[in-house]
């Protein structure tokens, strides 16, 4: 094996002074990034603006970077932990409640919560008596209007989410052993994970950024 191709995700690549992206950098699939910002990665702007408004936003460009590291110039940080994009998500989705991946790693009860989205602007709305089901509302031919979703208490299982998947990959497994105690992506795991995750059932549509 050549010191090239050992050494692509070793972090950043040896052999890339720029540390521009190799082949092995891919952005999260649309299934993934869709059920968090309602769009993939190819529709969505790195400095986090067309999300919540047409402004810059840095907490988005942050969670953009994180799932979109081919088209954001995240590539370097793959194979690193991401404190910044678990402060990011929480920042946004109040989880983890403490971001570090050795708190996230622990199971924790989490409470039901209630709330509404518009599925015309794709943002949230004001929850109030007499809106539909966003079960229902969402299959309609033309789904619109603001509706309700809620979700039942749950135990969090770090190990089948995605965000911990992509955020801590020096315990979630997305990334082996490489030269010098560094770690490099394993395209097998990264595959065999995201397609349970993609059919366990984890992502939730209900309550997307946008």
């Amino acid at each position: 094996m050549s010191a090239e191709s050992d050494t692509t995700w070793c972090g950043r690549s040896d052999a890339s002074p720029a540390g521009h992206a190799h082949a092995e950098c891919e952005d999260m699939p649309d299934a993934i990034v869709g059920a968090i910002f309602g769009k993939g990665c190819a529709n969505l702007v790195c400095d986090g603006s067309m999300i919540v408004s047409v402004d810059p936003n840095p907490t988005i460009a942050q969670m953009v970077k994180g799932w979109c590291p081919a088209k954001c110039d995240g590539c370097g940080n793959v194979c690193r932990d991401k404190p910044w994009l678990m402060a990011a998500n929480k920042a946004m989705f109040g989880t983890p409640a403490v971001a570090t991946c050795a708190a996230f790693s622990v199971p924790m009860p989490m409470p039901a919560t209630v709330g509404a989205y518009n599925l015309t602007s794709g943002t949230p709305c004001t929850l109030t008596a007499g809106l539909a089901d966003c079960d229902v509302a969402s299959k309609s031919a033309s789904p619109s209007g603001c509706c309700w979703w809620a979700k039942e208490a749950y135990m969090t299982n770090p190990a089948c989410e995605s965000l911990f998947r992509n955020a801590c990959p020096s315990m979630s497994g997305l990334c082996g052993a490489c030269n010098g105690g560094r770690r490099k992506l394993d395209e097998d795991a990264d595959r065999a994970t995201v397609g349970s995750l993609l059919s366990s059932g984890s992502f939730s549509p209900k309550s997307p950024i946008a």
